[in-house]
């Protein structure tokens, strides 16, 4: 729903206007000489509809509003073949519309995917193809691990958007021995439930599914998924290494150095070989069995050493695996599918680690290995716990925790209160890797609401462009760069209505002033001019002072100087530019916060422009976001409220005023409607 003219011309402070450009784009005059042009826009709510409807719930599916066609609005059907579940005797509640008899359209989709964030708190990590990150370090260009159920296999893939906001409120915790999770209520969890089969008894359902975490109950037994292997079709490339009879014993024979090994160093009189220290009689004959395996020679040495002679291994052992501290695993063994990874860690085993009640535990100084190490067991599909005092790290091989049963004999769920951000990601699949507290499981990502967005170029003062960036919406940013580029001779010089309204008090301590504007004549304490003639006067000072900076500005460059070095006396009223980019949800974010009355005034003619662009390509998702923000926007809205209601006045046909029994009543209402109009522009009639 684009603003329309009539009623922007409503707005008190507007400074903005529309212009069409011949090739169908929109140009934004802002302020006196800056403006915001729409560059490009991708998605839009057809898009993002029909996108949720692969992801949601059946009751969000995006029909249009009415009676739900599966139950003709009964919200019951007596059909056992439609995937229904029993409600009352005799009758099925209806799937589709969850019992309700009527089903929401696109709009309430709209406004369910923008006011429901599916996040995860700031100690939450997900696994990325460079390891585990925090939420807050990873990039849109980051690969993140996903859960690929269809395929059953673990996949790598960019992210469609990732989401940062804000949340106070309830958050939904598990702590388990195999899960530690803190999300939000509505956060959808990969989880199997309790059900009931075929044979009318009780059992773990067959399929894995995303469930809201309000929705599993505080006290029912849900279990979670810990192991996620990667199918053979994503093999790792292992050309690069040195030919060997057998890969999978090579492989065996890393995870085996990782515990045991180290590579002479190139001086050393057996440069060549790589070297194992082994007592233990049960590793002597495993090294041999691979040794034979390969097809490489194994020497025995002095004081139970062991090596293994090779012109073309020695380099590659020495520059990934030196000492304890700072040993590291070949970015190509982390790419390892499950069989490969499984021989890894088979060779890690018989080096290194021990057994404890059907756990094996690996301890490590090196961040690197451990990090590399967790990644190797989640892709032999096994479960990974991990630990640690900071300088050693423990990590334990947990078979018997891949799929864990929370609310198992006593109570692992609970609401936490949170007050902090929360982090997710929108992906492909719906299914991420992540982790808390050491602990690795898979669930579920964010909306698809990140799918459109759109791109504008802006010219503006540098203190609009400060609280354009003041907070951490989710944007990409190219400003002018002062340091090459010559600033403009364009200065911010506000109008005199705006230096005028300036000057009032206000709620707003940031934005208030004495009161009026005063010219104090000196000695007699005496008031001279009027607020207009005043506010001329200090447009005609703030002019001649950016003139006297930009003067400078020029004769510093005529020094000789940088113009790095000669801009540093440059004013904030200065006029630069920029681009910006960002999705759906961040512009909504930013009008939420620019829109906002509180908001600068100059800031606030930029942030109507984004809002009328996105109404103009988004016209549906705006018009939920406006109505949402109507409370919020009361005092800059109430003149649009005002325009529909004189609109609707003046309607009233020229017989209904003269006529006796209607002049009294219509009168009064005119009246009504002119005195709220001049009092919500401020002005005098």
């Amino acid at each position: 729903m684009s603003l329309s003219e009539e009623a922007l011309a409503l707005i008190p402070d507007r400074e903005w206007r529309v212009n069409e450009r011949g090739d169908g784009s929109i140009d934004y005059s802002v302020l006196d000489h800056g403006y915001l042009r729409v560059k490009t826009t991708w998605g839009s709510d057809e898009e993002i509809v029909e996108t949720a409807r692969m992801s949601v719930d059946k009751g969000f599916l995006g029909w249009e509003p009415g009676p739900c066609p599966s139950c003709d609005g009964l919200g019951v059907i007596r059909d056992d073949g439609l995937g229904v579940i029993r409600f009352g005797e005799g009758e099925l509640q209806c799937s589709d519309c969850n019992g309700k008899g009527q089903i929401p359209g696109d709009a309430k989709l709209l406004k369910y995917l923008y006011e429901n964030k599916h996040c995860y708190d700031e100690k939450t990590e997900v696994l990325t193809q460079a390891g585990f990150k925090r939420w807050s370090e990873v990039a849109d260009d980051d690969l993140l691990a996903c859960w690929d159920p269809h395929q059953e296999t673990l996949v790598y893939e960019l992210p469609k958007g990732l989401i940062r906001a804000r949340h106070s409120g309830d958050m939904y915790r598990v702590d388990h021995g195999g899960v530690d999770l803190l999300v939000t209520t509505n956060h959808q969890m990969y989880v199997k439930r309790i059900e009931r089969l075929e044979n009318g008894k009780q059992g773990w359902g067959a399929d894995w599914q995303l469930v809201e975490a309000e929705d599993l109950g505080d006290h029912s037994m849900i279990r979670y998924r810990k192991h996620a292997p990667m199918k053979d079709a994503l093999a790792a490339d292992l050309s690069s290494f040195p030919a060997a009879n057998d890969q999978l014993a090579l492989l065996r024979l890393f995870g085996f150095f990782i515990g045991d090994g180290h590579a002479a160093r190139p001086n050393d009189t057996v440069k060549n070989y790589v070297v194992f220290h082994l007592k233990k009689r049960r590793k002597v004959l495993f090294l041999r069995e691979l040794a034979l395996e390969l097809g490489w020679e194994l020497r025995t040495l002095a004081n139970d050493t062991y090596a293994l002679r090779t012109e073309g291994i020695a380099p590659i052992f020495r520059g990934a695996f030196y000492n304890a501290s700072t040993k590291s695993v070949p970015s190509v063994l982390l790419g390892l599918n499950r069989e490969e990874a499984q021989a890894v860690l088979e060779g890690l085993k018989a080096s290194d680690g021990s057994q404890k009640r059907g756990a094996w535990e690996f301890f490590t100084s090196s961040v690197q290995v451990a990090d590399s190490f967790e990644r190797i067991v989640i892709h032999a599909g096994e479960c990974c716990h991990r630990g640690g005092d900071g300088y050693m790290h423990r990590l334990m091989v947990l078979s018997r925790m891949r799929e864990p049963v929370v609310n198992q004999g006593k109570k692992n769920t609970s609401l936490e209160h949170y007050d902090g951000y929360v982090y997710c990601a929108h992906t492909r699949t719906g299914i991420l890797v992540v982790r808390r507290n050491g602990k690795v499981v898979l669930s579920g990502n964010s909306t698809p609401f990140e799918f459109a967005g759109l791109t504008i170029e802006v010219q503006a003062p540098l203190f609009v462009f400060r609280e354009w960036h003041r907070h951490r919406v989710p944007f990409g940013y190219s400003e002018m760069s002062a340091r090459y580029v010559k600033m403009p001779n364009l200065h911010y010089v506000p109008s005199v209505e705006r230096i005028i309204s300036s000057s009032r008090k206000s709620r707003n301590r940031q934005a208030g002033g004495a009161g009026s504007l005063i010219v104090p004549v000196e000695g007699t304490g005496k008031h001279m001019a009027t607020e207009e003639e005043m506010a001329r006067e200090i447009q005609e000072r703030i002019r001649n002072e950016q003139e006297r900076i930009y003067a400078f500005y020029e004769t510093m460059l005529g020094f000789g100087v940088a113009k790095e070095v000669a801009r540093l006396d440059t004013p904030v009223s200065r006029y630069s530019r920029m681009r910006a980019t960002g999705n759906l949800r961040g512009w909504l974010g930013f009008l939420t916060l620019r829109m906002d009355p509180h908001a600068q005034f100059e800031i606030r003619q930029f942030a109507w422009c984004v809002a009328d662009a996105i109404a103009t390509a988004f016209p549906r998702t705006y018009e939920l976001f406006f109505e949402g923000m109507t409370p919020v926007l009361e005092p800059e809205m109430a003149p649009r409220k005002l325009m529909a209601d004189a609109l609707k006045a003046f309607s009233w046909t020229e017989q209904d005023f003269i006529k006796p029994e209607h002049a009294q009543a219509w009168g009064v209402k005119i009246s009504s409607i002119h005195d709220r109009l001049r009092r919500a522009l401020g002005r005098v009639a």
